[in-house]
């Protein structure tokens, strides 16, 4: 968990929530401790937003209703309201280490490319999965629309 804000300025965050789980506050939580534009898509109908407990909605967090209609599309309805030029996915039940903050925060203002992949380490019943699923890569950052 990140325990100080990392400046990740140049990136903002797109979480999509089908169902909220019992991890959601921590995935925004570490969105939040690395950048001031944190978007969340939630799938459902006006007024299931309130299924995710942030009353009052935090400051630099957008919470969006859509109807899902695929992911990709729910992705890209996150993306189309982010507001700075990168855009960083995180699954709902995923957070953002400190580590990964230091690297998005030193990546801010370099152009090397246009989409990067994150390692990721995959979790059941609170045991990681360190031999199954080892070089799982997810491509998580690219520039926005």
């Amino acid at each position: 968990m990140i325990h100080k804000t990392t400046d990740c300025s140049g990136i903002s965050i797109v979480i999509l929530v089908k169902v909220p789980s019992r991890h959601f506050l921590r995935a925004l939580q570490s969105a939040r401790q690395c950048s001031n534009d944190v978007v969340v898509v939630v799938d459902g109908a006006p007024g299931d937003a309130d299924r995710l407990g942030l009353s009052p909605t935090p400051r630099g967090v957008s919470v969006l209703v859509k109807r899902l209609d695929g992911f990709a599309a729910q992705r890209n309805y996150g993306v189309q309201h982010a507001k700075h030029p990168w855009v960083f996915h995180l699954d709902s039940d995923e957070f953002i280490t400190r580590d990964l903050a230091q690297q998005l925060s030193e990546f801010v203002g370099t152009d090397e490319a246009q989409v990067y992949s994150v390692r990721r380490l995959t979790f059941i019943w609170n045991w990681p999965l360190k031999h199954l699923f080892v070089h799982e890569t997810c491509l998580r950052l690219h520039q926005g629309g």
